[in-house]
């Protein structure tokens, strides 16, 4: 619906048109990182600051890693979009991009 200057009126809906998920692999991106991040206490709520690059958080958060980052190779990557597709079409959700 468009307000009378021709503009997407906003409308607060508890329900979400989409959804966008998206999951990374043990230690490929940490605190500290360029890319920023969020975590479970307080910065990861929409509007609020995320973790800002900070070279020396991200070196501490990598020498406590327990293992090696976990890489996916190929296979791998060809079986979790064979899956989250398979779930889509089980739950008959719309699938409108997807990138391992």
């Amino acid at each position: 619906m468009l307000d009378e200057f021709g503009f997407e009126i906003y409308q607060e809906n508890e329900f979400p048109l989409a959804y966008l998920i998206t999951i990374r692999t043990f230690g490929t991106w940490l605190h500290g990182d360029e890319r920023h991040s969020v975590d479970r206490h307080g910065s990861n709520i929409y509007g609020t600051p995320d973790i800002p690059p900070n070279q020396k958080l991200e070196e501490i958060m990598r020498s406590e890693l327990k293992q090696a980052p976990v890489i996916l190779n190929q296979s791998q990557r060809t079986a979790i979009e064979t899956a989250i597709r398979e779930l889509c079409e089980q739950r008959k959700y719309f699938l409108q991009t997807i990138n391992v």
